[in-house]
């Protein structure tokens, strides 16, 4: 097997994946919706959203099981060990699913049906995985790119342990966030608003 086949593996895993998501990468990208969810008043949308935000918290805590060092262990092996192509592939897989899944859970929310004042709410709601769909991205362009550069390395000088390190990181855009909770205080008061007409 060539030096660092395991990472190897691994970055052209994802290297393929996300070719074969490109389709559902460009409906994104332009702002593709479907027949959402209607939520004809705002106790539903309400419920709609918080449910939205714990099943994002769900696919956060995917990737920290996946990305997580005994993940990492189990699938390229311990220092001087051979990795597990099974796991690897395995691995690469699952990572492919948090991020298609970061796709349809923003294009879900986009596509929801929410009242008329809640509209813009929902919107700003759908670009919270913004940043870590395009961080993904980075990140396996930068471990095709590093994986690369290493294994020629490591082709030239036999011997050389190698550390990889290329970190993926979720996180929401301050301005989105920003954003977001400046329209959720006008949500807010349009209903104070309304409650004081009664």
């Amino acid at each position: 097997m060539p030096a660092a086949w395991e990472y190897l593996l691994f970055a052209g895993e994802l290297h393929v994946g996300l070719k074969d998501l490109e389709s559902k990468r460009f409906d994104y990208s332009l702002g593709h919706r479907v027949i959402g969810q209607a939520l004809p008043g705002e106790a539903e949308a309400s419920a709609y959203l918080t449910a939205a935000f714990a099943e994002g918290q769900r696919i956060a805590s995917d990737v920290n099981r996946w990305m997580s060092q005994e993940a990492q262990d189990k699938a390229f092996g311990l220092p001087g060990e051979p990795g597990d192509r099974e796991l690897i592939t395995h691995l690469a897989g699952r990572l492919l699913e948090v991020y298609e899944s970061l796709i349809d859970w923003s294009i879900d929310l986009r596509s929801a049906r929410p009242p008329a004042h809640m509209f813009r709410l929902f919107e700003l709601a759908s670009r919270f995985m913004q940043a870590s769909i395009g961080s993904f991205e980075s990140f396996v362009e930068t471990l095709v790119e590093e994986t690369d550069r290493a294994s020629a390395a490591l082709a030239r000088q036999d011997g050389e342990p190698l550390r990889l390190t290329v970190d993926y990181v979720m996180t929401v855009e301050p301005e989105v966030m920003k954003e977001f909770d400046k329209e959720k205080r006008k949500v807010k008061r349009r209903r104070r608003k309304e409650a004081s007409w009664f």
